[in-house]
Formats: structure tokens, C-alpha cells, sequence
């Protein structure tokens, strides 16, 4: 059967990542900028036992950005981005932003399909298309080589550096060598297989295979070139794969599934790697597990005992290419765009491993094994290496709410509405029997005291376990009324009490009570700890964190820098680190800053909010069930998440983040892009520049942090999480722009090279030159000399002339200026404000919004499948349609206070002051009925035949969170869920209760 990718597709790129140059070569190019980049970083390879549904997956299709989903290929360049070959030109990933290089932005491509991308030693990138030849970037220039300069074609399926830097093409037409600036090509009549090469790749001693996907092989060994096919020991002339792999050597896989190993001297061998797959694609990353993607079969991954497994990519039955990049990710190219495969220092086990994602409680055993109880599931158990779960079919269907691992071995689970059951051990053991007579069937909490009592809190009140009897506990009367959720016995042997209101204490003989306006950060206490000083910290789920030492409370919230207002567990880490889960995340924070805010030492402790962007599968952890989580034998920590249970080891989690490399990719003067050139020279008459930057992260590029400021001596600028910076003005003559980025928690870090600096000159005004004052003495001078008499005359004349053309000049440019400051503000083409006024706005409204204690809601819009509006109907229908919409948005559907602007391309922002949850979603909709009334057709839309809009909204008060920009982030979010759940609808990020 012919393969389709020879003929109307003319061939796709399936070259999979491998070492180009020798690996010392490489580790000597690479290693200073490696160094750089990753700083102290742990562990950078993909766990390979993990579960697929245990990595990481996100998939980039054009609605993130990319101008085609199909990719052919993707390398981590020099600088840290991620460069990407695809159907529709040069991709420059920096993690969260890509930038296209293609014949509609640069003249030197004559064709936007780029099949292959490849460095050389010095840095130039060498680009190869389909019909447009091969293009050199250098820089931020790219210079064409096509066929009039000597290539065999202009049609480029692969370029490979070899070893002592010539460069060689596989192109439709032959193979072409450059070297020495000149081209020499070969073909068939030389000795090739067929003029139609697909892919190189060099072995030892300089010897150079080339594939086909009609003649099988070509084999160069440095004389000439020599045929191998099906009578050479392939079993197809059908080749998909040519690969250079450190421990096999050159693999050549062919479409029936057949994968040789090629000999230096021209051999094959046959390498029996299990069932035949026809892959194109073959990584083996930095644990040494072989990847292998497939023409058709998707992406499998095969360890080194043999097993092999189907790793799931949603829809990408074609995987062109596989990399890995500096971090450890792993890439895939697809029919169905880009995917990264990330590993997390978090382990999660939920409905995907076999366990319920609706998690309440979790223990962990003497042996490490994971116990994990469920709402409506039961209980599961997770083995102490991770591998496998299970459940334990006796309780099967119920909800398991509290669990209890006695020092006698014996497990008691804890039901909600079943009672309480004992089982012989955690292994799955015999039953024992039930606790009978208890005051209640639902079970919310249990603790074994030092005297080998057990005491139980349910719905009904508090009982106590002795001796093989249940009675009411001495302290019934004091938690009549509420419900106790936590227990936990001190060293002095106080047995506390965390209630729906208030802290509890019995000492044996009489309890005491704690509440809000005793200082406890809030009344629902979930969690309790204490730690090896005797210090008792208290977790409240309607208030934060409370630390009581002696007799003293102290209460931590937003302005100590807890970053999250509830706290459900508390679990302490070998190094005194604190870890709080909660409904928006979990937080890690520094025992011996909390000590020193609490003793009045400092203002704020340090303190970081893990999220999804950190690797969580779910930040919403669960709590008011004990126990809602527990330390491992081995320092892991495990919690419960509406995601299914999640254990980490703390050291991994917190471990440094790299240093980031800094750069500058554009400037705009005045509105206008410009060159970058340094200096870069700036008009006089200078009233906007806009600088945009970046720093490349592949992992989490949704937490890098900026900051940047003017001059070696200026004040820095925290920009958060935008990447540009704004200037309305700038003084004259030299000043240096620098800007520098970090990723997690703690300070920027000094400069140390990983900054950008651009150096920028400012043209002065003719009033602001040196000599301008000496011209003013000179004349002043002159005019002395002829005399007091005719100077003092005329000097009346002259000062009523100057001053009335100053007060004219000084009117033309006050108008000038508040001319140029509404044009500043607003965007040229719909009339609403721009991104810039948009973000002044934002900052204002958070702070009135703090001091009036009122909400503040945002609402980001998105027109529903603009680029296919464009591409079916004009730049100039789609202006009209971007008009007509913030013509609507201003319309009366917003009060006088409320702010519209055009966020970037088809995006809106709406700000609304003072308007809650409620009120914003009623705007929302409103502005979904006023789209949809204008019937604006749309062709190509696979929502409706009229143009929709999806929209994405939050709420919150000043005080809620650190930055404004968290509740845009929120926005978007809803945003990509609106879109993701089918678009021309509303979401609503929700928070926990």
C-alpha cells in the first residue's frame, strides 16, 4: 500500500530527538548556558514507573496560540525556548507564549511549512521547508538558500550537523553538503537509493545513513554512497524511522513494524524489541526508557525489562517527533498539535489509579502502605511503593469519614451512617467485629489516648472506648450542640477538642473553651498539631491558622501572609516546615517566620501557595474528617483532594527553582514596532514605549514573576505576571532598561547575568542640549553691547511678544498632551479602552474597593472562532465585528463606574465595581443576549451560524487576595473552561466555601 505521506503530503517530518554531535562535544557546547539555566534544580527525569494519568499531560493546539496543529517537530533551542517545525512556519515557545515566524511576518520565507529545524556549533539555527528551500537565522535575521544557490532542492526534509560542522540536506531531489559556504549534491545516478530522502543520521568514523520511504537506506562512507533495501536484510523499503540512540547506535524502523540496528561498516542486525509497531519517533530520556512514537498507534513508552505500555494522547494516532528539554519534560509532536508530558513532585491517586477521586480521609501504616477513605467507595490501599492500589471489597459502597491505626495494629474505620467498624490490621484483615452503643452512626473523628482509650466523635456527641465497653465521654455535656471534627492529645495529656465553635480542652476534670473573640483565627476547628517545642498550632476552615504557646494565641491571616483563608490539615515535615491544605490550595510555610510574626519580630511570614500550576492535579483539598492527613514512615506527606489522594515528599516539592534567563523580544516607540539595536535610539518626542519581555520556562511558565526598573540606581517595578513594561516618557539621554524574573517562593534574585538590560538614548529637545544656555548668554551678551538704551526700548516689546508665545505654545501643548493621553488610553480601532488603561483602572478599583470593603468582579469575553471569522471573511469584516461588539458592551449594559476594554486581538475585559458573584454573571448574560441580538453572520463557526462569545467571570474583595491580577488569572481561567465546555456560554470560577 502506498503510504499517503509520500505522495500529496510530500513527506512529514519523523526524525526523533538524538544526539547530533559526540556527547562530550555537546556537554562542552552546552554546559556553561545548562548551568545557567537550570541552577540547583533536584531530579530532572520523568519517573518512569509512574502511571501515565499520574504525569502531567497538557496539549497546545491553534486555540493556545499555535498556526497549525500540525507539528513535525520541536527542539529546546541555546537561549531555553522551545522551537517548534509546523505546517504553517517557525513556532518560539517560551512556555506560555508562542511566537510565529512565517511569509506573512518575514519576506525570507517563501514557504510557511517547516519541516525540520537544527543548530549548528556557533549558534546559527538552520531551518528546512517544504517548497520554499532552506532558510539561517542569525540572530533576529533570517537568510534564504534555495536551489539557485546550489541546493539539490528546495523541498527540505531533514538537516543534520555532523560531527566536524558540514551541514547536510535530505531534500526532494538528492542529497546537498554545505560546507566551506559552498553546496555539492548527489543523487540517484551517484549511487543513492532514490533522489527522495527523508532523514540522516551519522554513526562513527563520519559514516552517514539517509532513509526513504519508497527504496529503503542509503549508506555514505565518505567515498560514496551505497543502496540498502529489502535485499540488504530490511523487510520493507517503506523506512519510518532513522534514529541515533546512545545505547543502540543508528535504529532504522520500517513501516510493517521491523527495527535494525546499522553497523558502521554498512550492516544490519535485527533488534527484537518486542511487538512490531511502525515507529517514526524514538527518545530514550534520562532514565533510560525508551519512547516510541508511531505512524498511526500513538506514543508508547517501553522499559528496559521489556514491558511496554500504550501512553494515551487524546486523538494523536500520527507522533512525528519526541524531545526532551532541560527540565526533564518530554514533548511530542502530533497531528493534533503539541503535547507535554510533565512529571510533578506529586504523586496522585485517584479514580484514574484505581481510587476514588472523592477522598475524605488518609492514614499510613507502620509498613508505608497508604489507607485512603471515600465518600460512597469505601476504603482503599495504596502499597508503599506506589505502584498499585486497591479496595477492600467489605466496605465497598460506603463512606468511609475517619480512620484509626491503634498501636495494637488493629485498623478502625469510621462510616458515615454505618457506624464504626475493627479490623485485625491496614493489610485488608479479618474483621473483628463493630463498636456498638455509640451515640451516634456518623463518624467524624477518633484518637487513642495514652491510656489506651479510644474516643470517638459522631453526630451524636463524644463516646469513650475502655476495656471493651462504649460509654458517653465525661465531657458529653460540654459538646452538646455542636460536633467535634478533631482530636489530639498533647504530651501533658490535655485532650483537645476541635469543634464547630471553638477549641475545646479537657485536662480530666474540667474543659475549656476558646473561641473567635478569644483569639482563635476562626470558630470551625478542623486540625490541630504539635510540635516537638509543645507549641500547639490549630487549623480553623472559616479562619486560618492559630498558634498557641502557653497561654497565648495568635492568629495568622492575609496581612501575616497566610495566602489562604482556611486551613483543613496540618502536617509538620523533618525540617520544621509547616503544611497547610486548604479549599484553594496548599500552603507551605516556614515554622520559625511564624514564630517571629507571633512574637512580633517581623511583619509577614514566609509562606507559598501550591496550586495546579505547581504540579497538583487538584488544589482543593478536603478536610473536617480525621484524619485529613498523614506523615509516611519515609517523610512522605499524603492528603486527601477532591482529585483523589496525593502524597509528596517535601524535600522534592521545595526544591530551588532555577534562575531564569531574561530576554527582550520587541519594542514599540510610539505604537510602532521597532528594531532592537543598542542603543536603542528614542525620538524627542517620545510619549509611549512599550518594551516586551520574557524568561523561558518550559515547566510552569504560569508562575514566573517579573520585575524591572530604569537607570542602575531606579526603584524596581513588580510587573507580577505581565510581560511588558509601559512608558509614557523618559529623560533625556542614556538610561538602561533592565528586567529580571524569578519562579516560586522568596525574593528576585540579584543580578548575575540572567537579566536583560537594553540600553536606550532619548533624542534631547534643542532646550535641553548643552548649548542652549551658552547660545542664551552669547546673545544676551551681544545685545548688551548696542547699548542699554535701545535694549531696555525694545525689551518691553519683546517681553509682552515671548510671553504671549509661551502662553500659546504652552496651550498647543497642553492640548497636545491631553491629546496624546486619551489616544494612550483607548484602542484606535473599537473606541473602548485599551489594555494599558485597562491595568490603571484595575489597580485604582483594588484600592478603593480595599478601603470601602466592597467586591470587585471581572468578566474576560472571547469571540467565539474569530480566526476562521477572519480567514472566511476579511481583516476588514472582522474589524466591523470587533467594533460592533464593543459598540454593544458600551451600550447601556454597563453602569457609569464599570470599565469595557479590548484586552489583545478578540479578547474583552469588563471591570465592575461594588458587584458581586451574582450581579456580574447578570451582566455576563446580558452581554451574551446583546451578541447574539446582533446577528452578525459567521460561516465558519461550528457554535452557530451568528457570531457567539464566551465568557468567564470572578469575584473578590480586596482583601481575599495579594494581587489584583489573581482575579484576571481567575477570569481567564473560567474563560478557558467556557471554551473548553463548548463555548457561547458563561462560566464562573468557583472558590471554596
Amino acid at each position: 500500500m502506498q503510504n499517503p505521506r509520500s505522495l500529496a503530503d510530500g513527506g512529514r517530518r519523523v526524525r526523533a530527538a538524538g544526539p547530533r554531535l559526540p556527547l562530550l562535544r555537546r556537554a562542552a557546547l552546552y554546559l556553561p548556558l545548562l548551568l545557567l539555566m537550570l541552577g540547583p534544580a533536584s531530579s530532572l527525569a520523568l519517573q518512569h514507573e509512574r502511571s501515565p494519568s499520574q504525569f502531567l499531560l497538557r496539549q497546545y493546539e491553534r486555540e493556545h496560540g499555535l498556526p497549525s496543529e500540525t507539528v513535525w517537530m520541536a527542539r529546546q533551542g541555546p537561549s531555553g525556548y522551545l522551537w517548534l517545525a509546523t505546517r504553517r512556519g517557525l513556532v518560539r515557545f517560551d512556555g506560555l507564549n508562542f511566537t510565529v515566524f512565517n511569509a506573512e511576518n518575514h519576506p525570507a520565507f517563501a514557504n510557511s511549512d517547516v519541516r525540520v529545524i537544527e543548530w549548528t556549533t556557533d549558534g546559527q539555527l538552520w531551518i528546512g521547508t517544504y517548497g520554499g528551500g532552506a532558510l539561517r537565522m542569525n540572530g533576529d535575521r533570517f537568510t534564504a538558500v534555495t536551489r539557485e544557490d546550489g541546493l539539490a532542492s528546495d523541498t527540505v526534509y531533514d538537516i543534520h550537523v555532523a560531527d566536524d560542522g558540514t551541514v547536510w540536506f535530505a531534500t526532494g531531489s538528492g542529497v546537498s553538503r554545505y560546507r566551506d559556504g559552498e553546496f555539492r549534491s548527489w543523487g540517484k545516478a551517484e549511487g543513492l537509493a532514490t533522489d527522495r530522502l527523508f532523514q540522516i543520521a551519522e554513526g562513527g568514523n563520519g559514516v552517514l545513513w539517509f532513509s526513504s520511504l519508497t527504496s529503503g537506506l542509503s549508506v555514505f562512507d565518505g567515498e560514496g554512497f551505497r543502496a540498502v533495501g529489502v535485499d540488504g536484510g530490511l523487510d520493507s523499503p517503506q523506512v519510518l524511522l532513522l534514529h541515533r540512540d546512545a545505547d543502540l547506535g543508528i535504529v532504522a524502523g520500517t513501516q510493517p513494524g521491523g527495527l535494525y540496528r546499522l553497523g558502521d561498516d554498512g550492516g544490519i542486525d535485527t533488534l527484537g524489541l518486542g511487538e512490531p509497531l511502525p515507529v517514526q519517533a524514538m527518545l530514550r530520556d534520562d532514565e533510560g526508557t525508551l519512547w516510541l512514537g508511531t505512524y498511526g498507534r500513538g506514543l508508547w513508552r517501553q522499559w528496559a525489562d521489556g514491558r511496554r505500555e500504550r501512553f494515551p494522547l487524546p486523538g494523536a494516532g500520527l507522533v512525528f517527533d519526541l524531545t526532551e528539554d532541560r527540565d526533564g519534560n518530554l514533548w511530542a509532536s502530533t497531528v493534533r498539535g503539541l503535547f507535554r508530558i510533565r512529571d510533578s513532585a506529586f504523586l496522585p491517586f485517584g479514580e484514574a489509579e484505581g481510587v476514588s477521586d472523592a477522598a475524605f480521609v488518609v492514614a499510613v501504616d507502620g509498613g508505608g502502605n497508604v489507607l485512603a477513605g471515600a465518600e460512597n467507595a469505601g476504603l482503599f490501599r495504596i502499597t508503599a511503593d506506589g505502584r498499585s492500589s486497591e479496595p477492600w471489597p467489605m466496605l465497598a459502597g460506603q463512606s468511609v469519614s475517619s480512620l484509626l491505626l491503634r498501636d495494637n495494629g488493629e485498623l478502625w474505620v469510621g462510616t458515615f451512617g454505618d457506624g464504626l467498624k475493627r479490623f485485625a490490621d491496614s493489610a485488608g484483615g479479618r474483621l473483628i467485629g463493630t463498636v456498638d452503643n455509640l451515640a451516634g452512626r456518623h463518624i467524624l473523628a477518633m484518637v487513642e489516648r495514652a491510656d489506651g482509650s479510644v474516643w470517638i466523635a459522631s453526630d451524636g456527641g463524644v463516646d469513650r472506648w475502655q476495656y471493651g465497653a462504649v460509654g458517653p465521654a465525661p465531657l458529653q455535656q460540654a459538646v452538646s450542640g455542636t460536633l467535634v471534627r478533631h482530636f489530639r492529645e498533647t504530651r501533658d495529656g490535655t485532650l483537645w477538642l476541635g469543634t464547630n465553635d471553638g477549641l475545646l480542652a479537657w485536662d480530666g476534670e474540667s474543659v475549656r473553651r476558646w473561641t473567635r473573640d478569644d483569639g482563635l483565627a476562626g470558630n470551625i476547628v478542623v486540625a490541630m498539631h504539635e510540635d516537638p517545642r509543645g507549641i500547639l498550632w490549630i487549623g480553623s476552615r472559616d479562619g486560618g491558622l492559630t498558634r498557641r504557646e502557653g497561654e497565648t494565641l495568635f492568629a495568622f491571616g492575609a496581612e501575616q501572609g497566610l495566602p489562604q483563608p482556611s486551613v483543613q490539615a496540618i502536617l509538620e515535615d523533618s525540617e520544621g516546615g509547616l503544611w497547610l491544605s486548604g479549599g484553594e490550595g496548599l500552603t507551605w510555610a516556614d515554622r520559625d517566620s511564624l514564630d517571629a510574626v507571633a512574637r512580633g519580630e517581623a511583619a509577614q511570614a514566609t509562606a507559598r501557595l501550591l496550586r495546579e500550576n505547581d504540579g497538583l492535579r487538584s488544589a482543593q483539598f478536603q478536610g473536617g474528617f480525621q484524619p485529613a492527613g498523614a506523615v509516611g514512615p519515609d517523610g512522605r506527606l499524603w492528603l486527601p483532594t477532591n482529585g483523589g489522594v496525593v502524597g509528596f515528599d517535601p524535600g522534592a516539592v521545595l526544591a530551588p527553582a532555577p534562575r531564569l534567563q531574561t530576554y527582550i523580544e520587541a519594542v514599540r516607540v510610539n505604537g510602532e514596532p521597532v528594531a532592537l539595536s543598542r542603543p536603542l535610539t528614542l525620538p524627542a518626542t517620545l510619549n509611549s514605549l512599550e518594551i516586551d519581555y520574557t524568561a523561558p520556562q518550559l515547566s510552569n511558565a504560569e508562575n514566573v514573576r517579573f520585575r524591572y526598573r530604569v537607570g542602575d540606581e531606579g526603584e524596581w517595578q513588580d510587573a507580577g505576571a505581565r510581560r511588558t513594561a509601559y512608558f509614557t516618557s523618559m529623560p533625556a539621554g542614556e538610561q538602561v532598561f533592565t528586567v529580571k524574573a524569578k519562579t516560586g517562593a522568596g525574593p528576585f534574585p540579584e543580578p548575575n547575568g540572567d537579566s536583560a538590560r537594553l540600553l536606550l538614548h532619548r533624542t534631547p529637545h534643542w532646550f535641553e542640549t548643552p548649548w542652549a544656555p551658552v547660545g542664551g548668554a552669547l546673545l544676551l551678551a551681544l545685545a548688551a553691547g548696542l547699548g542699554y538704551r535701545f535694549l531696555a526700548r525694545r525689551a518691553r516689546g519683546r517681553e509682552q511678544r515671548l510671553e504671549q508665545l509661551v502662553n500659546r505654545r504652552t496651550e498647543e501643548l497642553q492640548a497636545a498632551l491631553a491629546k496624546v493621553e486619551e489616544i494612550s488610553r483607548i484602542d484606535g480601532l473599537t473606541g473602548v479602552a485599551n489594555r494599558r488603561y485597562f491595568e490603571e483602572r484595575l489597580a485604582a478599583t483594588w484600592k478603593m474597593a480595599a478601603r470601602a470593603v466592597r467586591p470587585v468582579s471581572v468578566i474576560m469575553l472571547d469571540i467565539d472562532r474569530f480566526k476562521q471569522f477572519n480567514d472566511s471573511l476579511g481583516h476588514q469584516a472582522g474589524d466591523e465585528c470587533l467594533r460592533q461588539i464593543a459598540e454593544g458592551l458600551q451600550g447601556g449594559l454597563l453602569r457609569d463606574n464599570d470599565l469595557v476594554a479590548r484586552y489583545g486581538g478578540e479578547e474583552f475585559v469588563i471591570l465592575l465595581y461594588d458587584a458581586d458573584g451574582e450581579g456580574a454573571a447578570r451582566v455576563a448574560r446580558r452581554i451574551i443576549e446583546q451578541v447574539d441580538a446582533l446577528k452578525l453572520r459567521h460561516p465558519e463557526s461550528d457554535v452557530s451560524p451568528y457570531v457567539t462569545v464566551s465568557l468567564g467571570c470572578a469575584t473578590a474583595r480586596a482583601g481575599e487576595l495579594e494581587d489584583p491580577y489573581v482575579l484576571v488569572d481567575r477570569a481567564d481561567r473560567a474563560l478557558y473552561d467556557a471554551k473548553r465546555a463548548g463555548r457561547s456560554q458563561l462560566k464562573v470560577f468557583a472558590t471554596s466555601g
